[in-house]
């Protein structure tokens, strides 16, 4: 064998062996290679469900976050209607007719605990026009009816308000005004304002 054979020999073996080794190494490299793709897919597959994890939680929050301000939306609605439903009593009340202001004014003297002996009456300056001395007089024939001694007198001052009226005894102030009034029954009335506006 001469040496060009040998170097043909030498080679067709490396040759061999390069190709048994690269066989060899593609079949261990395959299932490396196949699982490797399957990572990848499986983590396409996951960022694509994490995304869309991801947006439908955000949706969520976003949603519960309209809702929330819707909620608040409507109570501030409801309580700006509800201040509305008591300015406008009030409105109403002092704005009735004379005949039917003052009977209001009188049921309203019949039943408050009216203190016995000399009680100044407060008026705002509108009332002082339309409630006297004649008025009051019948008031106190009235009390006396009901056992009350009484006698009312107007008071020079006068009260910002929308009507009724302050009795005073010495010192001591009986607020009996329409505002007054409506604070009192506020608490009681106000829920069922709500229901009637926003049934």
């Amino acid at each position: 064998m001469g040496i060009e054979e040998i170097k043909q020999k030498i080679l067709a073996d490396a040759n061999e062996r390069a190709k048994k080794i690269v066989e060899e190494a593609e079949k261990k490299a395959k299932p490396i290679v196949d699982e490797a793709e399957d990572k990848a897919k499986q983590i396409r597959k996951e960022s694509k469900e994490k995304a869309k994890s991801e947006a439908e939680v955000k949706k969520k929050r976003i949603l519960a976050l309209a809702r929330l301000e819707a909620r608040k939306c409507l109570l501030v609605a409801r309580h700006d209607m509800t201040e509305e439903a008591f300015v406008e009593a009030g409105n109403r009340l002092s704005g009735l007719d004379d005949g039917e202001y003052l009977a209001i004014v009188k049921e309203m003297f019949l039943s408050v605990d009216i203190p016995e002996g000399d009680v100044e009456v407060i008026l705002s300056p509108n009332d002082k026009k339309r409630v006297n001395n004649k008025f009051l007089k019948d008031v106190e024939k009235e009390l006396a009816l009901k056992g009350k001694k009484v006698k009312l007198t107007l008071s020079n001052d006068t009260r910002n308000m929308s009507g009724g009226f302050v009795l005073r005894k010495g010192r001591i102030e009986f607020n009996n005004s329409f505002e007054a009034l409506i604070k009192t029954q506020r608490d009681v009335m106000e829920s069922e304002i709500a229901r009637i506006l926003f049934r």
